[in-house]
């Protein structure tokens, strides 16, 4: 009868043991996985600042820059068509850096998302013990 006793009040602890320590396991999982997920989201931020940059530099850069030391009357006329080339490159590039910022931007919002809510549920395992 002592040892039916004894087992009935030691299985409850092992139990007790073994979930505690998936709990921490799972913790510790999640909490790696956030740290990937911070990193993640600072390289999206880092590249979306870098191409914010150059969008910015392509729409303020002159299209036509004339160098000090050339007189007007000895440069040659500029082609027409090489121009209008030009133009419309200008323009391809500056419409895919905004189509790029736009990627990075909803890229960057879903990893916070994902951030916030893995912290959430670390937080939450972490007073399930407790409870």
């Amino acid at each position: 009868m002592k040892r039916i006793l004894v087992l009935l009040l030691i299985v409850p602890a092992f139990v007790w043991a073994d979930s505690s320590q998936n709990i921490q396991d799972l913790i510790s999982q999640h909490e790696s996985e956030l740290v990937r997920i911070q990193q993640e989201a600072q390289t999206a931020h880092q590249q979306f600042q870098m191409i914010q940059e150059l969008r910015r530099y392509e729409m303020s850069e002159t299209s036509v820059s004339i160098q000090p030391s050339v007189t007007v009357d000895s440069m040659p006329a500029p082609n027409y068509d090489d121009i209008v080339k030009r133009k419309k490159e200008k323009q391809a590039r500056i419409q895919q850096y905004g189509i790029d910022l736009d990627t990075l931007y909803l890229r960057h919002k879903e990893l916070n998302e994902r951030r916030n809510a893995l912290f959430n549920e670390i937080e939450y395992l972490k007073r399930t013990p407790e409870e």
